[in-house]
């Protein structure tokens, strides 16, 4: 009896922290909450609590380990509702090739832990195993989805693309001055980042040594650096780029 009485205890407990959280009145803007994990798997979250009913959306991890370690993946999760004890689940699955599992539960009003599951067969297999998360409560820069272009050192065009809900930096393009004579052109230099709660990333490039770091300073503006080693070609010897700003807008 002792022991049920405990569970019941916990139950209505953790139904508190939940009911801690401000409600939004009908027909109100949402009540939004951000949460972020720095590792080592990095997640980044929205909770709204719409009309009274809470719920996870915007869920992306940049896994520390794995075959997709350095890039960040935008769980295929839709808006997945909370439930009163403070849980949430959600699996995505398209045919046999694409499995997505997150799962996560609230300890606190501004805690949560969880894990996450990614299985993909498109040209080779990567299964992540279960990977577990945690995540806090955090004020974060806004940042806009969409299209952002801008210039790397003096001019060179440079564009990238930034979703789920400001959380995630992907499909960056362009062409990166060097020291060497020429510039050297580039499509998807890195994998997709997290984007921290400062504004802030930092991804290694893909097709060469080196990184694509920068800030979000605000909704539609961007400001960074990137520095790349460039290997011998025919026509182009090794050379390094160094530390070469660059600038976006949205």
């Amino acid at each position: 009896m002792g022991s049920i009485k405990t569970r019941t205890a916990a139950a209505s407990a953790i139904a508190s922290v939940l009911l801690a959280w401000p409600a939004a009145a009908s027909g109100a803007t949402p009540v939004r909450k951000d949460f972020y994990g720095e590792g080592p798997n990095k997640t980044s979250f929205q909770v709204i609590n719409r009309d009274g009913r809470r719920a996870v959306r915007y869920f992306s991890i940049q896994l520390a380990s794995g075959c997709t370690a350095n890039g960040a993946i935008t769980a295929g999760i839709r808006t997945t509702r909370v439930t009163k004890s403070g849980r949430f689940e959600s699996t995505v699955r398209l045919g046999s090739s694409i499995y997505q599992r997150v799962s996560g539960r609230f300890t606190s009003p501004r805690r949560a832990t969880g894990t996450f599951r990614s299985r993909t067969s498109i040209g080779s297999l990567c299964d992540t195993g279960t990977q577990r998360w945690t995540a806090k409560a955090m004020d974060r820069t806004p940042v806009r989805d969409g299209a952002w272009r801008g210039a790397v050192g003096s001019g060179s065009p440079l564009s990238f693309s930034v979703s789920n809900g400001g959380r995630v930096i992907s499909k960056v393009q362009g062409a990166v001055p060097s020291n060497c004579t020429t510039s050297s052109p580039f499509e998807e230099m890195t994998k997709r980042a997290i984007i921290a709660p400062d504004g802030s990333f930092r991804t290694p490039l893909t097709i060469e040594p080196g990184f694509f770091a920068g800030r979000f300073t605000g909704e539609t503006a961007a400001t960074g650096t990137l520095n790349s080693v460039f290997r011998s070609r025919a026509s182009v010897p090794e050379c390094l780029s160094g530390i070469v700003p660059w600038t976006a807008a949205r």
